[in-house]
């Protein structure tokens, strides 16, 4: 399960090897705060998976890892069956923050989709922390 580490400025998730491996994904991601529109806590995630598996492993309803392709972009997913899930939908226009080309986010990303058995404390360290959301745009179901 992926790691999450929340910071004032920033997002980041450390996967393990065998992530990487099934994902074809680096081993960290960083997302700026900046570009996250949207924070919910999910304990159904594979109602917000939409399009079709681009690279990574899937296997129906019960676990997928890695980039999947729709119509507007590509989002980033790794649930698996019975775990909540945090789902950050971001903003694609918000400027870049410069980052090394290890930890930054694949282009034209727009979601990312984790479970975690920690979903709804994440969420609620997100918006203690100060997050950039407005208050209507903080979901927690």
């Amino acid at each position: 399960m992926a790691r999450v580490e929340i910071y004032s400025d920033r997002l980041i998730l450390k996967f393990s090897r065998s992530e990487q491996f099934t994902s074809m994904l680096p081993g960290t991601i960083t997302i700026p705060r900046a570009q996250i529109l949207t924070a919910i806590s999910t304990s159904d995630p594979w109602l917000w998976v939409r399009g079709v598996p681009k690279r990574g492993i899937h296997l129906p309803n019960r676990l997928a890892r890695g980039i999947w392709k729709h119509r507007g972009g590509q989002d980033i997913v790794f649930i698996r069956k019975g775990a909540e899930a945090f789902v950050l939908d971001l903003d694609s226009s918000a400027p870049d923050v410069q980052m090394s080309p290890q930890t930054q986010l694949p282009p034209q990303t727009q979601r990312i989709l984790v479970s975690s058995s920690q979903a709804a404390l994440v969420m609620q360290e997100l918006i203690k922390d100060g997050t950039n959301l407005p208050p209507e745009k903080r979901q927690v179901d």
